[in-house]
This record gives C-alpha cells, structure tokens and sequence, in this order.
C-alpha cells in the first residue's frame, strides 16, 4: 500500500483542480473528506502482518487524464505505457478541440507489475518530453475531487 499523500502536497492538488476562486474553508474541506476516505481504504487494505511489500503493484483503478497541443503519437506513447506494466484500459475518451488534444482514460492496476507512483513518474517523463500535461490520480481521489 502506498503511504498516504502529504497534507500540503494534497491540499495544493485540490487548490490547483478546484481554481483560484476556491476558500480556504472549501478546500480544507475536500483535503478532509479525501484524507478520511484514503485512510479508511488504507486500513480495509493494510496487509495483516510483516513489513509492506514496497513492490507490489497498487490495486484498483486510476483515471488518467491528457491535455495538450495536438500531435501525432500522444495516444500511442501512453497506451504503451499501460501496456508495458499489464495494466488494462477500461475505457478512453480522446477529442480533438482545433489544435488542443485532451483524453481521459480509467486504467485497471490489478495486474500491474509496477506502483502507482513509478506510473506516475513514467507519465511525468512523457508528459515533459510531449509538451503535454498529464495527470494520474486514483479513482476515489479523482471521483473525491470532483463531487464538489
């Protein structure tokens, strides 16, 4: 199980996602509510004894998100991504506004042979050398931030 995320780390996600017009009282309250909800999923999937398995492959599903100036590839380059550590696509969405590319894609980990956090890091290396932004976030954490 991954460690839960840094207070400060997340709060400035959920200030990042939520825009400049967001409280302080709005965004303390979406850091609570995912924090608990993290919490909880992590003591339902603590492992009941001896040291954490550093690497096993994250469980569930994540949403990963894509946005960016169009260019030939973008597709192809993640997808080979997910398939080069047994994840699977459960569903991707990819639209073309002018010149602007975005897609969304829910990603299974259940057979993944790596952590969510190296998939992360992989992502963030493509998304540098694309031109692009991408996002990977857990689907609680996403469906969390989004219920607002």
């Amino acid at each position: 199980m991954s460690p839960l995320p840094d207070h400060d780390q997340l709060r400035d996600l959920v200030k990042k996602r939520l825009g400049p017009d967001a409280t302080d009282e709005i965004i303390d309250s979406v850091v609570s509510r995912v924090t608990d909800l993290l919490r909880r999923q992590a003591s339902v999937a603590a492992p009941q004894a001896g040291p954490p398995e550093q690497s096993r492959p994250d469980s569930g599903r994540v949403i990963v998100s894509v946005f960016g100036v169009n260019q030939p590839g973008i597709v192809a380059k993640v997808s080979q991504i997910i398939a080069e550590h047994g994840c699977d696509i459960m569903d991707i969405s990819q639209k073309l506004m002018q010149e602007f590319f975005t897609m969304i894609l829910v990603v299974d980990l259940t057979s993944a042979d790596t952590t969510f956090e190296r998939l992360q890091g992989e992502f963030q290396q493509l998304a540098e050398s694309l031109g692009v932004r991408i996002f990977a976030q857990h689907e609680d954490v996403f469906n969390a931030l989004n219920r607002l």
